[in-house]
């Protein structure tokens, strides 16, 4: 249960410009990051004890005694907490580029693309613990088996978690000047990010080096890739010349 402090080395160098008057700002990134034992954290099994517990018949209900009450007995137990793992090796590597352009006074157009490789680069060895019940078709108490070698594996090469390749952003926005009445500010955003893992897992990346008993073409079904998507964002905000108080209309991710 004992984890080690994590060490993270990152370097960077990057430039900025203006341009058309400076109207125009630009901003352009690369970073490159070493990160030694990341602490990984999820629930798992960490040994057994022998404890006092109910006794399950072969459907895993308990037995109750001729009051009703659950039978007691010392059985073998394990041990489920909520540990930190600390992954051996990972680097993470990028490029971002960003621009503010204002193209007249009531106008204003942002943005940014950002190109993002996040892997294990180092021997991982750990036990899988990721639908394990299902994919591999054993038991719970066999997936919470520490020394269950079948689920022991190699997670080199994974791609970290919520990591898309690719993203991008864009907004535009426009204030109309209604005078005596105040204003009226519109802004529309889209955002885009690449397909990526929800976990550390990446299932698919482990159809040839694990044993699992469902079928390759299933996989899509209990896997943990997460699809590319959009997201459209608007609002319609109204400020009288006081700007003491404002009305505002918006809408999130409003092509869902």
């Amino acid at each position: 249960t004992t984890f080690e402090p994590e060490e993270v080395l990152t370097w960077e160098v990057g430039a900025k410009s203006s341009l058309l008057d400076n109207s125009l700002n630009l901003q352009a990134v690369f970073f490159y990051t070493d990160y030694t034992d990341m602490q990984y954290a999820s629930v798992g099994s960490i040994g057994n004890v022998e404890r006092l517990s109910p006794v399950e018949d072969e459907t895993g209900a308990p037995i109750l005694d001729e009051d009703g009450n659950p039978v007691l007995d010392y059985q073998n137990q394990p041990v489920i907490a909520y540990y930190t793992q600390n992954v051996p090796g990972s680097t993470i590597k990028g490029i971002e580029l960003e621009f503010d352009w204002k193209p007249y006074p009531s106008g204003r157009v942002t943005g940014y693309v950002t190109w993002t490789q996040a892997e294990v680069t180092e021997d991982w060895f750990t036990k899988w613990d990721y639908d394990p019940e299902y994919l591999f078709d054993i038991s719970y108490e066999e997936s919470i088996d520490p020394t269950n070698t079948t689920l022991s594996t190699n997670l080199k090469g994974n791609n970290l978690a919520m990591t898309p390749e690719f993203s991008a952003n864009i907004s535009y926005t426009h204030s109309f000047n209604l005078g005596e009445y105040g204003y009226l500010h519109a802004w529309t955003n889209v955002s885009w990010k690449d397909e990526s893992y929800s976990t550390i897992w990446n299932v698919d990346k482990h159809l040839d080096d694990m044993d699992f008993a469902v079928p390759d073409e299933a996989i899509k079904y209990m896997d943990d890739t997460r699809d590319a998507f959009a997201i459209f964002n608007a609002s319609l905000k109204y400020e009288p010349q006081n700007q003491k108080w404002f009305a505002e209309v918006f809408v999130n991710n409003a092509t869902d």
